[in-house]
């Protein structure tokens, strides 16, 4: 777990130049705190010039995705500070990268009056800028007091667009730029409401730079009217050699008579894991001899079981309920095909894991999906809804495995060329760099 900062009030301040190694144990702890927190204020890049990024709204727990960014951004050198609750912080992040804390508002209060009275201007500056009453902005600033004693970053990045409207006067407030994460269900869902469609529409409006996850949900975005100067694509990327590596090592077993369908993702009602279970029962009354596993965890697990019961496949559905990364690739190798019928995804990252491991997807034609597939190549994209054309493509599947290798390796080279997770890394560092860069903050 990254290292948790916390308020300490210092007792003794270092002066510069003094020698630490006569002074007694527990002053020279804080006159070491002391230097080393004027280090943190000083700078604010890291080496090679890279921007200092704070990241914020991870939300809880911490997506799989967004913990894989930070550890690569981390690992490429970037001086990365996340803002999230401890318990999200909790062995998801890795070692290494500094965690401010979101904390509770009696003592994130306690830790802003302390702070106020060392840097009145930065809190003043701040309850100005944020929008709201007072009592918001001070439950604002009491949820988030490290931002009065952090070192000024480079530029925000706000995980999830939904937010971006209040960290964009926060950002003013700094004298740095937002980016704002587009990742799916709020620019695909979400705006069928029409007063979550006008937030998001002000949300997009608020950030400096908007970062889209995919093509599709770039021009998503650009329909709900965002400046398309704003927008960029940067994929979040997987890491390929790991997933090869451990599919390597696992062995698959054969058995021709039976089709080994495998979903992995949340239970929850935008995944459509509904669709699957009728496929199953259309190709299995076809005659092929099939079966589904079931990755994942979520609310509608317990409709799912009951409905495969109902269609007469329960015997035929494993539901694993969530797992751990190796555990995924585990069922990935044991399946013959991987399938999607998600109503909207920002990028798939379980179809980009299944490529990896070399098993061929077929998948709903929704946002994203068709810059992961090539359809006929590495597997297959249906239209949205098309059932019988899934069991006609699984049911061409089932009959050829050598289609099956085949579409399958050409997946896993396909990924390994567009969407490795340090390549997609670094192209998100020159995002920064450039907007950074674009104008003086």
């Amino acid at each position: 777990m990254g290292h948790i900062d916390e308020w300490v009030p210092i007792k003794c301040a270092a002066k510069e130049g003094s020698a630490l190694d006569d002074t007694p144990g527990p002053m020279r702890k804080s006159m070491q705190a002391a230097r080393d927190r004027r280090g943190l204020r000083a700078g604010n890049t890291g080496e090679a010039g890279l921007p200092q990024v704070l990241l914020v709204g991870l939300g809880w727990p911490v997506p799989t995705f967004i913990a894989r960014r930070v550890a690569v951004l981390a690992d490429l050198g970037v001086p990365v500070v996340v803002a999230c609750d401890r318990r999200a912080a909790k062995d998801v992040l890795p070692k290494g990268v500094r965690v401010v804390r979101e904390m509770s508002r009696a003592r994130g209060l306690l830790a802003l009056a302390c702070r106020s009275a060392t840097r009145p201007g930065q809190v003043a500056a701040l309850l100005r800028e944020i929008p709201g009453t007072g009592r918001e902005k001070l439950y604002f600033l009491s949820r988030h007091p490290y931002l009065v004693s952090i070192s000024k970053p480079n530029l925000i990045h706000q995980q999830w667009i939904g937010s971006a409207q209040t960290w964009a006067t926060v950002a003013r407030a700094l004298g740095v730029p937002l980016v704002a994460s587009a990742r799916g269900s709020q620019v695909t869902l979400e705006p069928h409401d029409a007063r979550k469609r006008l937030t998001i529409q002000r949300c997009l409006a608020a950030a400096d730079a908007v970062h889209c996850v995919s093509d599709s949900i770039l021009e998503r975005c650009a329909v709900l009217g965002a400046e398309r100067e704003k927008l960029f694509v940067n994929y979040g990327g997987i890491d390929t050699e790991r997933f090869a590596t451990l599919a390597g090592r696992m062995n698959r077993t054969s058995d021709a008579d039976t089709l080994r369908l495998v979903t992995v993702g949340s239970l929850i009602a935008r995944k459509n894991v509904a669709a699957q279970l009728l496929v199953l029962r259309s190709l299995r009354d076809a005659g092929v001899s099939a079966n589904l596993t079931v990755v994942g965890g979520g609310p509608d697990e317990l409709a799912l079981k009951q409905m495969a019961s109902c269609l007469g496949v329960g015997e035929a559905v494993e539901f694993a309920g969530a797992q751990p990364d190796d555990a995924v690739i585990r069922h990935l190798q044991a399946a013959d095909v991987c399938l999607s019928t998600s109503v909207a995804e920002g990028l798939a990252n379980s179809i980009l894991e299944a490529a990896s491991c070399g098993l061929p997807v077929v998948v709903f034609d929704c946002e994203g999906m068709r810059e992961v597939i090539q359809d006929g190549s590495t597997g297959f994209v249906v239209p949205f809804g098309d059932l019988a054309g899934m069991v006609d493509r699984l049911t061409i599947l089932a009959k050829d495995s050598a289609a099956r290798l085949a579409l399958g390796a050409a997946g896993r080279e396909w990924v390994r060329a567009r969407f490795e997770a340090r390549r997609c890394a670094q192209e998100m560092i020159e995002h920064y760099r450039r907007i950074v860069s674009r104008r003086k903050w």
